[in-house]
């Protein structure tokens, strides 16, 4: 049974469950289900433990009240692959834009989809940088599917909010370079 420490070690799939548990009306079982999510077991499990080391556990956890922080990290590695975030944003092609705006309207039910197209398998690493694959749809869904299991929530909140604040900048200079002078 493991014990997370921090939302690096809560999975993007861990954090979907998590917030289908407010819809448990039990409160008792809510917890037990918030349990069993974060620490990756059962009821059963969770019942044979002592009522110390559940103290203990809910002590460890209290960092699930709060919102992962926006701590970003361009390259990370995923069952033995390294992953890099898109270098240049401005040369977003159209599926990649077509897609990373659908994924963004169905942020719920996208969270896995949208990783694996904002990172995706590093081609080539120099001193100063690297080169990841050409976007292709059909690998970035194969993909998805690893990165819900296995990318942490706190990384992908991260790589959101860096791009959120990226599409903002991006959209005020296209409209400021619109403005005919």
């Amino acid at each position: 049974m493991k014990r997370p420490k921090s939302w690096n070690d809560i999975t993007i799939s861990q954090y979907n469950e998590l917030l289908k548990l407010s819809e448990i009306e039990n409160e008792e079982e809510r917890k037990m289900e918030y349990l069993c999510v974060l620490l990756d077991t059962t009821p059963d499990e969770v019942k044979k433990l002592p009522a110390i080391t559940i103290n203990e556990i809910v002590e460890e956890l209290k960092f699930a009240n709060k919102n992962p922080k926006s701590h970003f990290r361009r390259v990370i590695e995923i069952g033995g692959t390294k992953l890099g975030f898109i270098t240049d944003l401005e040369l977003l092609t159209l599926g990649e834009w077509v897609d990373l705006d659908m994924y963004c309207l169905d942020w719920e039910n996208s969270r896995g989809k949208m990783a694996s197209l904002l990172w995706r398998p590093i081609t080539e690493e120099t001193p100063v940088g690297y080169t990841i694959e050409d976007y292709d749809s059909q690998k970035a869904k194969q993909w998805s599917i690893t990165l819900e299991r296995e990318m942490s929530i706190q990384d992908l909140w991260g790589g959101s909010v860096f791009f959120s604040l990226i599409g903002t900048e991006l959209l005020n200079n296209s409209k400021g370079s619109l403005i005919l002078q």
